[in-house]
C-alpha cells in the first residue's frame, strides 16, 4: 500500500506543477458594430414593405459581455463568450465558442480565430410591432493580446454573421409571419481584460 501511495504521488506531483504553468483567464468585454453604419444591413421583405413599420435600423449600438480562455499551449487557445448588445429599438443575446491560433510577436501576442455559436435578436417598433430573429453566429476575431502575470488585454476586430434559423415578424396589429431573408452581417471592435494566470 505505501509503495502505491509513493507511486501515485511521484505521478501526481509533475502534473501538478505544471498546472501551475497553464495559462487561463476571465473577464469583461465591451464593444460596438462598426460596418454597417446601421445594422442590419437588410431587414425582410415583411418589415421593408410594410408602410406602417415603425422598426428601424440600429446605429450607437453597444455590447456587453463575458469572456473566458484557455491556454493549450503558446500557440492554441479555446474560449467562450457570451454577450448582450443594446441599441435603440434592439436587443441581442449571444454565446460562441472560440478557438484562436496565437502567434507572438516580443511586447505583444497577436491571435487569428474565432469560432461557431448562438443568439437572439430583437427589433421593436412601438408596443407591439417586432421582429424576433433567432440565429447561428459564425464568428472571426484578430487583434492583439498584451499579457501580465496576471492580466491580458485584448483590442479586436471582428466580422460575424449571424445567420437566421427562426424569424418571427408581428406587424403592428399582433398578426405573426414567418419572416423572409435578410443581411444580418457586421464588423465590429471589442475591448476585452481579463484576470487569471497569462505568464508562460
Amino acid at each position: 500500500m505505501d509503495k502505491l501511495l509513493l507511486l501515485t504521488a511521484v505521478t501526481l506531483i509533475p502534473g501538478v506543477a505544471h498546472a501551475e504553468d497553464v495559462m487561463f483567464g476571465g473577464g469583461l468585454t465591451v464593444g460596438t458594430m462598426v460596418v454597417p453604419g446601421e445594422y442590419p444591413a437588410g431587414y425582410p421583405k415583411q418589415v421593408r414593405e410594410n408602410e406602417d413599420s415603425q422598426i428601424s435600423k440600429v446605429k450607437g449600438d453597444a455590447h456587453l459581455g463575458l469572456e473566458a480562455t484557455y491556454y493549450l499551449d503558446e500557440s492554441n487557445r479555446v474560449g467562450f463568450g457570451g454577450a448582450l448588445g443594446f441599441g435603440k429599438g434592439y436587443f441581442d443575446s449571444n454565446l460562441i465558442l472560440k478557438y484562436d491560433r496565437v502567434i507572438n510577436f516580443g511586447a505583444a501576442d497577436f491571435i487569428f480565430g474565432g469560432g461557431p455559436g448562438m443568439g437572439k435578436s430583437t427589433f421593436k417598433g412601438g408596443d407591439t410591432e417586432r421582429l424576433d430573429v433567432r440565429y447561428y453566429a459564425f464568428r472571426a476575431e484578430t487583434g492583439p493580446v498584451f499579457r501580465q502575470d496576471f492580466l491580458a488585454e485584448q483590442v479586436l476586430l471582428y466580422g460575424q454573421w449571424n445567420a437566421p434559423w427562426d424569424q418571427v415578424y408581428t406587424d403592428g396589429e399582433g398578426a405573426e409571419v414567418d419572416a423572409s431573408r435578410a443581411a444580418y452581417l457586421m464588423i465590429g471592435i471589442e475591448i476585452q481584460g481579463m484576470f487569471g494566470n497569462f505568464s508562460s
